[in-house]
């Protein structure tokens, strides 16, 4: 059952990857997350009865606004349970870039916006303040403060031009710990390189897809209030 439910949230992740990587730059753009759903898969969990209670995932991005209203907070009796900051580690993981308050709104977030998991919690790793020119060292040090703290499933909406020994160890340690990754490979499709390598239980999904014939957005307000 718990493989069950912990193939369902994937999908979530995948969602969240599509969605957000789609996101224009604009401040005012309507949202069409719960139109989106169905064309990703969502649905069938939803169905299920599936709403992401008791997972944890674990976000590796620019971090994430924990005081938006529609993610509850910092702590135990937040959203964002937990996670870390590498780019200044005597502060809280705040996100003042936005790519990685979207991720976490498209996944989880449970108020006026509704997320494809609204009962997932989150622990938010923030490796970039904009998201560009993140270093191996905080990628896979980040996977493994996940694997630390006990995360179900590590989403990566990072770019990476390549990868080396320490992020495929990284992700080789996690999957040996029972926790799905899912990463983006990136916006310049189409196309079916990409620099990860990939496991039974390590997903890559690319946001250049036939999906982009729809008009799938999500407000960008859930970062730029």
């Amino acid at each position: 059952m718990r493989s069950l439910l912990i193939f369902s949230i994937t999908l979530v992740i995948i969602s969240s990857i599509i969605t957000s990587q789609l996101i224009q730059s604009e401040n005012e753009i309507t949202t069409y997350i719960e139109n989106s759903v169905p064309y990703v898969g969502t649905e069938i969990p939803r169905t299920d009865g599936m709403d992401g209670t008791g997972i944890k995932i674990a976000i590796i991005d620019t971090g994430v606004d924990f005081n938006h209203p529609d993610l509850f907070g910092w702590g135990l009796d937040g959203k964002v349970i937990g996670g870390y900051n590498f780019i200044q580690p005597d502060e809280l993981p705040m996100d003042t870039n936005g790519h990685g308050t979207k991720v976490a709104g498209v996944i989880a977030a449970d108020g006026n916006t509704f997320g494809v998991a609204p009962k997932a919690k989150i622990l938010a790793y923030k490796v970039s303040e904009d998201g560009e020119g993140v270093s191996s060292e905080l990628i896979s040090g980040a996977i493994q403060k996940a694997i630390e703290d006990e995360a179900d499933i590590i989403n990566i909406s990072l770019g990476v031009n390549r990868t080396n020994s320490k992020i495929d160890n990284a992700v080789n340690h996690a999957l040996d710990n029972g926790i799905f990754v899912v990463t983006a490979a990136g916006n310049d499709g189409p196309g079916i390189r990409n620099n990860w390598k990939s496991r039974k239980e390590f997903a890559i999904i690319n946001s250049w897809c036939n999906l982009q014939q729809y008009d799938f957005k999500f407000n960008c307000n859930i970062a730029n209030r």
